[in-house]
Parts: C-alpha cells; sequence; structure tokens
C-alpha cells in the first residue's frame, strides 16, 4: 500500500515562486531544480522524499481543444480596430454593436482588447 502526502503542505514548493510556473522535479541537479518558464534555480531539498506520481488524461486534452476551437470562434464573431484599450494601452481591440436602445438611438458598441480581454462598451 503507497502512502499517500497531503501537497498542500509542500504548494509553495511546486511552483516557481519568480514566475508562477509549476516545476519539473525530473530535471533537478544538486538539490536545485531550474525553472522552464523563467530559468531561476530553486532549492529542490524540501521535496527531495516526496514521490510524484502523475496520471494524464486524455480528454483533458479535448477540453483543451474545444477551448481552442471556441477562442477561434470567438475571433471570427469580432471585428478589429485600431484602438487603445483604457487598462493596457495596446492598440488593438475587437469589437461587436448590438441596437439595445430605441431604433432611433445610436448602436452599443462592445469593446474587448486582444491582449488583456479588458471589456468595455460605448454608446454611438
Amino acid at each position: 500500500m503507497t502512502d499517500t502526502v497531503d501537497l498542500s503542505v509542500y504548494a509553495n514548493s511546486l511552483f516557481c515562486k519568480e514566475c508562477g510556473s509549476l516545476l519539473s522535479f525530473s530535471n533537478a541537479e544538486n538539490d536545485k531544480i531550474v525553472c522552464t518558464g523563467c530559468s531561476k534555480a530553486s532549492d529542490a531539498t524540501p521535496l527531495s522524499n516526496v514521490k510524484f506520481t502523475t496520471n494524464i488524461v486524455i480528454r483533458e486534452q479535448s477540453r483543451y481543444n474545444q477551448s481552442l476551437r471556441k477562442e477561434k470562434q470567438i475571433d471570427s464573431e469580432f471585428a478589429v480596430v485600431n484602438e487603445e484599450c483604457p487598462k493596457c494601452k495596446h492598440h488593438e481591440m475587437r469589437y461587436f454593436t448590438m441596437q439595445l436602445r430605441s431604433a432611433d438611438e445610436g448602436q452599443t458598441v462592445f469593446y474587448e482588447c486582444s491582449k488583456c480581454l479588458h471589456k468595455h462598451s460605448v454608446n454611438n
């Protein structure tokens, strides 16, 4: 029978303190692990006696693919305009319009930043 360990005790050691990436302990050398995201070296000693077992679930890949398809579909439904995002100042926003008020008033334009995904609307 295999002993199980509550990983919440080790949670701070599982992720890079610099960039937050999940650390891969398969390439740990000399009690140091190098983050594949930002190349920061971290101490691997707190987890040296812990055995990790992973299970790969194929349906997760399917969900990932569905998410990508939805994102591509959203991209194709939006028009793109050279407009500055009020949050991150990026110069490309996706937008669509809807007639939410009476017919004699203008449309509402909904914007979404293509970089930070900030959303806002403007009544025309």
